[in-house]
């Protein structure tokens, strides 16, 4: 039995990565369980994106392990970054509120010249 197009996970994803994060949380995620998982593939894909840790997420479990390992490598040299680098890249912040366990801040990314918090 062949799946539709629009059933197919690995067609989503493709599809997905091409969609902005309000429209991955908003508008995809909501469709089906499977439009579902697909988007947050796709969402995740796209926040690590945005700290440049690159396209490592994949459908395939053998692949997904790899890439796992992947990340946990690449997120911790970005731990290792110095001073300078968070304060070129951040050039500002302005704190946003306060919770049990932590600070939020909106910042400006410069490298993508967006405000994140």
């Amino acid at each position: 039995l062949e799946l539709s197009p629009l059933e197919d996970s690995e067609i989503l994803q493709m599809v997905f990565d091409f969609l902005h994060e309000k429209e991955l949380l908003l508008v995809a995620s909501v469709v089906s369980t499977k439009w579902f998982e697909a988007a947050t593939h796709s969402h995740a894909n796209l926040m690590l994106l945005s700290v440049g840790c690159g396209n490592v997420c994949s459908t395939k479990r053998n692949e997904y392990e790899t890439s796992s390992k992947q990340t946990d490598e690449m997120a911790s040299k970005l731990m290792e970054r110095p001073w300078n680098y968070l304060s070129s890249t951040f050039p500002w912040a302005c704190f946003l509120s306060e919770g049990a366990y932590k600070r939020v801040y909106k910042v400006f990314n410069r490298t993508h010249r967006v405000e994140e918090a």
